[in-house]
């Protein structure tokens, strides 16, 4: 068994330690050896007081460090994204008619960490620019995690497009004509035009959902 000298310098160095971290103290037990332990005794009482603790000279001689509140390391970078739908609304407006509760409806879209993803990548990559923009693994994720369900694509003569995606009971529909090096589409929804914005010159591809300039402007609000 230790002796009552060692065990006291044993809690003297432990409260040290958690007088310098930040911590608490909590310190039961009173060593033996008359009055020079009852003097021990004091001083070990006086030294946790001073540290944050409690000493009540009962029992078992025992020392618990608890960390306060100013220890807690916490990392404000792991919360969650800023919402991107306030941005989204407004850098979009020169594309797209978006509807007048713009966010309101962006918050409500579902789907959210996927939604969120997408409008990050569009803003990223020039929303308001109302072009094409690589966010096609974006738009696929959001459009399956809504419900997509059909895709019908058809190639006209002269190289107009036209496809129709039916995603969450809402119709998508994409439409293209070649022009000088790019494609000018116009986008709908539930068959009303509601924007206008320029892809790729490959027909073939301007008008698939993932690819066309009118997907990432039709899932900022839906």
């Amino acid at each position: 068994m230790q002796s009552g000298p060692l065990r006291r310098a044993l809690v003297w160095a432990v409260v040290v330690i958690a007088a310098a971290c930040g911590g608490k103290a909590i310190v039961d037990g009173k060593s033996s050896g008359g009055a020079g332990g009852s003097g021990g005794t004091a001083a070990m009482s006086s030294a946790v007081t001073s540290a944050g603790g409690v000493f009540d000279g009962q029992g078992p001689m025992s020392v618990t460090v608890a960390p306060s509140a100013s220890s807690v390391m916490t990392d404000a970078t792991t919360g969650p994204p800023p919402d991107a739908c306030g941005q989204a609304c407004m850098a979009s407006a020169p594309c797209f008619n978006q509807p007048a509760d713009c966010t309101a409806q962006c918050d409500n879209a579902g789907c959210s960490a996927l939604h969120q993803q997408l409008l990050q990548c569009s803003l990223q990559n020039g929303l308001g620019k109302c072009t094409s923009m690589p966010c096609s693994n974006a738009v696929v994720a959001y459009r399956n995690c809504k419900g997509w369900s059909s895709s019908k694509c058809n190639v006209g003569a002269g190289g107009n497009c036209s496809c129709d995606d039916v995603v969450g009971g809402h119709k998508y529909t994409t439409q293209c004509m070649p022009g000088n090096a790019v494609s000018f589409c116009v986008c709908q929804i539930d068959g009303v035009g509601l924007g206008k914005c320029t892809a790729g010159f490959d027909t073939n591809t301007a008008c698939q959902l993932p690819n066309s300039c009118c997907g990432p402007l039709f899932f900022v609000a839906h």
